[in-house]
C-alpha cells in the first residue's frame, strides 16, 4: 500500500536532503517504525540523516519495509512546482520495475532509483563518550557561517563551558577575518570540557537557508565529528548532520 505524506513536509526534508550531495543523491528506507533518508557529501567531511516515526500524523499507510537508493533533487523541484496538501507515494517493491512513484494531487512523478553499487558508501558513525555540548537558535549559527562565507571555506569553534563562551571565527591569509560570539542569553544549554576545532562550510553555506532561525539545535562535539540535531521541519521529526573536523572525513561504511 502506498504512503501518503504531508506535502509541505516532504518538499521541506527532500530539499534538505539534496544540499548534503552534488548529484542529491539519498539513501532511502522504510522501516516498520520509521522513515529513514540519508546522504554524504562527495569528500565525505559531511552526512545527513533525517528521521521520522511512522506513527507521526504527516505520514499514512502500511506500506512494507523497503530500502532503495534516488536522486531527491529533481522530485524536490517536481513537488515544489506543483500544489497540493498531500503526496502519494508508491515504493520500489510495489511496483514492477522497482521505480517509485510520486503522485501530488492528479500529476505522477517517477523517480527512477539508482542501483546499490551507484551510491556513494554510508558512514559507520564512530561512538564517542567524549564530548561537549551546547544548543543555541538556528539563526546564531546560521550568522556565524554567513560571516565564515565571506573569509573562506572553513570556520573555528571555541567552546568554553565554565564562561559559557561559543565563538566562531575565520581568517585567511590577507589579513581579513571576523569573530561571532553567541551572547550568554541565548546559549541554552552548554557544558563539558572546554575545546577549539575547525570544520568545513562549504555545504553549510546552502543548508543554513532551510531551517528557520528561531529553530533549537544541539551541538555535539567529539573527537571525530561536530554533530548538530534538530527537530525539522515537524516536532516529531529528527535531522542530524555530521561534520568532519578539518582535514578529517567520516569513516566509510557498508553499503545498504
Amino acid at each position: 500500500m502506498p504512503l501518503l505524506f504531508d506535502a509541505p513536509t516532504l518538499k521541506d526534508i527532500l530539499s534538505t536532503g539534496a544540499a548534503i550531495h552534488k548529484e542529491s543523491e539519498c539513501h532511502v528506507a522504510v522501516e516498520t517504525d520509521e522513515i529513514r533518508l540519508r546522504a554524504q557529501a562527495e569528500d565525505r567531511t559531511i552526512y545527513f540523516e533525517y528521521s521520522l516515526p511512522r506513527s507521526s500524523p504527516h505520514v499514512t499507510g502500511d506500506a512494507e519495509p523497503d530500502s532503495f537508493w534516488i536522486k531527491l533533487d529533481l522530485i524536490s523541484r517536481f513537488l515544489r512546482a506543483t500544489g497540493g496538501d498531500e503526496v502519494r507515494i508508491t515504493l520500489p517493491s510495489e511496483t514492477p520495475d522497482r521505480t517509485p512513484i510520486f503522485e501530488p494531487e492528479q500529476l505522477t512523478y517517477q523517480a527512477p532509483s539508482l542501483i546499490t553499487a551507484y551510491g556513494h558508501r554510508l558512514p559507520d558513525v564512530p561512538a564517542s563518550d567524549i564530548a561537549t555540548t551546547f544548543s543555541i537558535h538556528h539563526g546564531e549559527f546560521a550568522k556565524a557561517i554567513t560571516a565564515a562565507n565571506f573569509i573562506g571555506g572553513e570556520v573555528q569553534l571555541q567552546i568554553n563551558p565554565e564562561t559559557s563562551l561559543i565563538e566562531f571565527a575565520a581568517a585567511d591569509p590577507g589579513g581579513d577575518d571576523f569573530i561571532y560570539v553567541v551572547q550568554p542569553e541565548q546559549v541554552k544549554q552548554i557544558h563539558d570540557s572546554t575545546i577549539r576545532l575547525t570544520i568545513p562550510i562549504d555545504i553549510l553555506r546552502d543548508l543554513k537557508q532551510k531551517i528557520p532561525p528561531t529553530t533549537l539545535v544541539t551541538i555535539r562535539i567529539t573527537p571525530h565529528y561536530v554533530q548538530y540535531t534538530t527537530k525539522f521541519p515537524t516536532a516529531d521529526s529528527t535531522l542530524t548532520l555530521y561534520i568532519a573536523e578539518r582535514l578529517g572525513a567520516i569513516p566509510d561504511g557498508k553499503v545498504p
